[in-house]
């Protein structure tokens, strides 16, 4: 990665980047100034948790949003002015944006998210800033998000574009070829542009690989009550990690009244639901029953359901069953990490592997990637397209 930024010599992060410290300091601005960028890029078609600008700078204030900018050197010297001197009305600025977020409710302590990205510079071009951003976090030259967080993760896009649609084919290049973050399945999450639901992929940055290659090693075998579940898990490791992961197929006898409670999270205000998930997940305590949870968030309206289940307990096959017979597939998995995270004292975490498991929302139109139809050049990948293409496309078309 480091030889790789230093090829891209117009790229200076002192007069082409603003990093979080900047944009902490000036909070409103900077949320005004990112929701202007994903208005432009989306066509103000654009329906994420971005526009409460209260609740997010303080959110910003405590750490658990951060915003980054990223451009030619003229347009972030502009922006940089705003964000010491704001001007009134704003002024729209040709930048690139990224943002990370405490995603710790959904995926585990020392999880962040990538997120709110997109682009209106017309030259510098998003590699640089990605590859410089990357290489801050894993060598811990801002202390932020380094130990903060041992893992990002993103929903990356990766629709083929259109006359009218800017896809994730550059995006998906970037992280496949210079990122090297990690494809674990796929997540319908969002209604994006046009109204549609993508196939977007959960995608990782470990902040060191080796944590997760030391959890799986650790692992017990995953628990499936579906052999094509089973095997789409089993070639996500072989086909990051070149080593293949223990899996077994029960029958699932364990009853209902035997399982744990579940607790769900939908989207914080009223008007993000329709465009956005609900992420449900085993309580730490109490909690309501799987069918009573999934049944609140399906009536809530929210694009997708998403229910995480550990899969290392022989009990979740049971789960599982039910869950497929009520219109879920397995489309992801988050691995296990054996790692640390400091908020602000440093602690030790064992993160086990989960699958989740998605319904989307009947009536929504759901588009594949790109490459769906791509054959795989090794076995493990074209397993995984195989397990696209014949199990999760089938289940999906049916919800248009």
């Amino acid at each position: 990665m480091s030889d790789d930024l230093a090829r891209f010599t117009q790229f200076d992060p002192a007069r082409n980047a603003i990093s979080p410290t900047e944009t902490s300091a000036a909070a409103e601005v900077a949320i005004m100034a990112r929701m202007s960028v994903l208005l432009r890029v989306y066509s103000d078609d654009y329906h994420t948790d971005s526009f409460d600008i209260e609740r997010l700078a303080a959110q910003m204030r405590a750490g658990t949003e951060s915003i980054w900018f990223w451009g030619e050197a003229e347009q972030i010297g502009r922006l940089r002015n705003a964000l010491t001197d704001p001007p009134y009305p704003l002024p729209s600025f040709d930048v690139g944006t990224v943002t990370v977020l405490s995603a710790e409710g959904e995926f585990g302590p020392g999880h962040g998210e990538l997120c709110r990205s997109g682009s209106t510079d017309p030259g510098l071009g998003a590699t640089a800033p990605i590859l410089s951003r990357s290489l801050q976090y894993h060598l811990g030259e801002e202390t932020y998000p380094h130990d903060r967080y041992h893992t990002l993760v993103l929903a990356a896009r990766n629709r083929a574009s259109t006359d009218k649609i800017r896809g994730g084919e550059a995006l998906q290049r970037i992280h496949s070829r210079y990122v090297q973050s990690r494809f674990w399945g796929y997540v319908p999450f969002y209604v994006m542009q046009g109204g549609v639901l993508e196939q977007t992929e959960l995608r990782e940055s470990n902040r060191d690989p080796l944590d997760v290659v030391r959890a799986l090693r650790d692992q017990p075998v995953w628990h499936f009550a579906d052999d094509r579940e089973a095997r789409f898990a089993a070639s996500l490791v072989e086909l990051n990690f070149g080593f293949p992961q223990p899996v077994t197929v029960d029958d699932g006898s364990e009853t209902a009244d035997s399982w744990p409670g579940f607790v769900s999270t939908l989207p914080p205000s009223p008007a993000l639901v329709p465009n956005n998930h609900a992420s449900l997940r085993i309580a730490a305590e109490g909690g309501a029953s799987l069918d009573a949870t999934v049944a609140e968030a399906i009536a809530s309206g929210v694009c997708c359901v998403a229910v995480r289940l550990p899969l290392s307990d022989p009990f979740t096959s049971g789960v599982q069953r039910w869950l497929r017979a009520h219109g879920f597939n397995l489309s992801a998995v988050c691995p296990p990490k054996d790692t640390w995270y400091a908020d602000p004292l440093r602690h030790d975490v064992q993160t086990p592997a989960y699958g989740i498991w998605v319904r989307p929302r009947p009536g929504l139109v759901v588009i594949p990637p790109h490459y769906a139809q791509r054959l795989g050049a090794i076995p493990a990948e074209s397993e995984v397209l195989r397990y696209h293409r014949e199990v999760l496309s089938p289940r999906w078309a049916s919800f248009e």
